[in-house]
């Protein structure tokens, strides 16, 4: 399975993409299709997990590996029941405009 590239520059700096992406509050707001987000420790530690159940029959189980603030979090997806696959975000700065981030996804 090779890797999957995402990118969309955000006008915001990435301690504000950081926060949103790690906040699970936020999660309904740019997941499309989420139902409900249940979670074990907090998204910005590593070990720390949440369940994701969409509206309609599909649930993902993200392990957090790898932290980085403000700028990197790794985490482990699985398809629940049976699945696994990787995806980290990055928010570098935008080398056009400082006060906006580059956001990256590698799935």
């Amino acid at each position: 399975m090779g890797d999957g590239h995402v990118r969309v520059m955000i006008n915001a700096p990435p301690e504000i993409m950081f926060g949103l992406y790690t906040d699970p509050a936020w999660v309904r707001e740019w997941l499309s299709g989420v139902r409900d987000v249940r979670t074990a420790g907090p998204a910005d530690q590593p070990g720390s997990w949440a369940v994701i159940t969409y509206r309609w029959p599909f649930k993902m189980a993200a392990e957090v590996l790898q932290v980085e603030p403000p700028s990197l979090h790794v985490q482990r997806l699985k398809e629940l029941p049976a699945g696994t696959s990787r995806s980290s975000r990055r928010w570098p700065r935008s080398k056009l405009d400082s006060a906006g981030s580059d956001a990256r996804e590698v799935a």
